[in-house]
C-alpha cells in the first residue's frame, strides 16, 4: 500500500510534525510505501534521514499545477492507495488529489478548529480526532450545519508516546531548605502558544516571590516569541534561575524530562513528561488543565491536555500558583504522580497502538482500483483551475428582503478577476438567466409562489465553477 501524507505547517517543528512522522515511520516499518508532501525546511531533512519519500510544495495556488503533476508522475510509477491529510492547506490539496486520483482520503483534526469540515464530510472516509473533547467540538459544529448523519465518520485516535524512549527513571528529588527544584516549560514559543506563555509568567512571578533561589527554570523550545520571552523573563526576575535551551528531540529531550522535577507542557509534551514519571502541569493553547493527578487526569485526556477551551476566559486566577505550591511542598504527592503518569500513558497513549489503529483503517478502506486513472494535461489544468475557484468561496448568503424578494451573495476570499452569473430555477426549469458581471450578489423578485433554486456561476479567465443553492419556498 502506498500512503500519501500531505502536511501544511507554519512553525518549522512541533507536535503536528511529530504526529505525521510517527505515522509515516510506522507505515514504513510495516512494509508500506509512504510519501510526505510538505514545505522545504528542517522537517524535510528529518524525513530524508528517515528514508521517507518527499514532495516539496508551499501549497500556494500558483504551485498547484506543478505539485499535482509531480504527484501524478509518482502515482504512475507507484500507485497511491490512500491519502491521510492534516488540516488547512494540506487538506485543500488532498480533496483535489482525491478527485483526480480517485482514491479515498482521511483527515486528522488536532485541536479546537473545524477546518471547514462541512464542505467535505460527505467525501472523506473518516475523520480522526486526537481526543474526545476535539471530537465533541467537531460534532457540535456538524450539528449546527445539519450534518449529524455523518457522526459515524468521527473516531478518536490519540497522539501516541514512544514508551521505549520516554520511560520512567527513579531519580526524583525532594525539596528541603537547601535543595533547588527544577521546573521545565516544554513548548513551542510561537503566537499560537501565547496563552501558555502568559500563564508561565504568572508561575515565574509566584516562584520568585515564594520560593526565592529554590526554584529554577528551563525553557525547552523555540519559536518566534523567544526573544520577547527572554526580555519579559528579565523584567520579572532579572533572568536569574531561567535557562533557555532551545528545541530538543529524542534523547536530548528525554534528558531534559529526566532532569526536571516538574513539567509544564501542552499535548504531546505533557504525555511524554508523564511517561517519564514526572509531575505534569498540563496547559494547552486553549485551556489550563492543571496538575495531572487522580482527580483530573480524565479531564486532561478529554481535552488533549489543553487543546479544548476558551483560554483566559476559562482560567481561574491562582490555579498555576496553587499547583506549583502543592507539588513543591508535597513529596508524597510527587511519589503518587510518578506512578500515575506512566500508568496513564500505558493504558491510553502507546504509540504502537495508535498507529496500528490508523493502519488498520487504511487497510480496510484502501482503494481496490488497480487501473490507473488517466487525465490529459488540458483536462487537468481545467480541473485545477475550477477547484481553486471553488475553494475561493467562503460562504453563500441568502437574505429575505420581503415576502417576494431575496438577496443572494457569494462571499469569496479574493474577488480579483472573478465574474458571477445566475440561473433562476422554478422546479426544474430555468425561468431567467442573469449573465456574467463583476457583482457578487443579486436581488431577485419572485412573481408567483413555488419552489425555487438559484445556480451560481463563478468564472475566472477560462475556468469556471457553479453550484445550486438550497430550495427557496416562496409564498405570496
Amino acid at each position: 500500500m502506498h500512503i500519501l501524507i500531505p502536511i501544511f505547517f507554519n512553525a518549522p517543528l512541533g507536535g503536528l510534525h511529530l504526529n505525521a512522522m510517527s505515522t509515516a515511520l510506522h507505515c514504513k516499518k510495516n512494509g508500506h510505501d509512504v510519501t510526505v508532501v510538505c514545505k522545504k525546511g528542517i522537517f524535510t531533512e528529518k524525513l530524508r534521514k528517515a528514508n521517507i519519500n518527499i514532495i516539496n510544495t508551499n501549497f500556494n495556488d500558483s504551485e498547484y499545477p506543478l505539485t499535482v503533476n509531480k504527484i501524478l508522475e509518482l502515482n504512475r510509477t507507484k500507485k497511491i492507495d490512500i491519502i491521510h491529510s492534516h488540516p488547512f492547506q494540506s487538506r485543500k490539496l488532498t480533496i483535489l488529489l482525491s478527485r483526480i486520483l480517485d482514491v479515498p482520503f482521511f483527515v486528522t483534526i488536532h485541536g479546537r478548529h473545524t477546518d471547514n469540515i462541512e464542505t467535505y464530510i460527505d467525501k472523506v472516509e473518516m475523520v480522526f480526532t486526537v481526543s474526545e473533547g476535539v471530537k465533541d467540538f467537531v460534532k457540535e459544529h456538524l450539528t449546527k450545519k445539519g450534518l449529524r448523519k455523518y457522526f459515524y465518520k468521527l473516531l478518536v485516535v490519540p497522539n501516541g508516546v514512544d514508551m521505549e524512549l520516554f520511560k520512567r527513571v527513579n531519580n526524583s528529588r525532594f525539596i528541603d531548605n537547601t535543595e533547588r527544584f527544577k521546573i521545565s516549560l516544554v513548548s513551542r514559543l510561537d503566537k499560537d502558544k501565547e496563552f501558555i506563555i502568559d500563564i508561565f509568567y504568572k508561575a515565574l512571578r509566584f516562584a520568585k516571590n515564594n520560593f526565592s533561589q529554590k526554584v529554577y527554570w528551563t525553557i525547552v523550545g523555540d519559536g518566534t516569541l523567544k526573544e520577547e520571552m527572554q526580555r519579559k523573563v528579565k523584567e520579572i526576575n532579572n533572568g536569574d534561575f531561567v535557562k533557555f535551551v532551545g528545541w530538543k528531540e529524542n534523547n536530548e529531550l528525554l534528558m531534559e524530562y529526566i532532569d526536571s522535577d516538574v513539567i509544564i507542557a501542552p499535548g504531546r509534551s505533557a504525555l511524554e513528561g508523564m511517561s517519564c514519571g514526572k509531575p505534569v502541569i498540563a496547559i494547552g493553547s486553549k485551556a489550563y488543565i492543571g496538575l495531572i493527578d487522580k482527580e483530573n487526569w480524565l479531564k486532561g485526556v478529554y481535552a488533549n491536555f489543553g487543546g479544548i477551551g476558551n483560554k483566559i476566559e476559562d482560567y481561574i486566577e491562582g490555579s498555576i500558583e496553587n499547583d506549583i505550591k502543592r507539588v513543591i511542598e508535597d513529596g508524597l504527592l510527587r511519589q503518587e504522580l510518578e506512578e500515575l503518569g506512566p500508568n496513564l500513558i500505558s493504558q491510553f497513549y502507546k504509540e504502537e497502538e495508535a498507529n496500528s489503529n490508523l493502519l488498520r483503517f487504511f487497510q480496510m478502506i484502501r482503494s481496490n482500483i488497480t487501473k490507473q486513472k488517466e487525465t490529459n494535461q488540458e483536462d487537468l489544468s481545467e480541473q485545477i483551475s475550477s477547484y481553486l475557484i471553488e475553494t475561493n468561496i467562503k460562504n453563500t448568503l441568502l437574505t429575505q428582503l420581503t415576502n417576494k424578494e431575496i438577496k443572494i451573495e457569494v462571499v469569496c476570499h479574493d474577488y480579483e478577476n472573478i465574474e458571477f452569473a445566475w440561473y433562476i430555477f422554478k422546479e426544474n426549469n430555468v425561468i431567467q438567466k442573469i449573465y456574467y458581471s463583476s457583482s457578487n450578489s443579486i436581488n431577485y423578485k419572485f412573481n408567483e409562489p413555488g419552489k425555487y433554486r438559484i445556480r451560481c456561476f463563478l468564472r475566472k479567465e477560462q475556468a469556471s465553477f457553479s453550484f445550486l443553492t438550497k430550495v427557496i419556498n416562496v409564498k405570496i
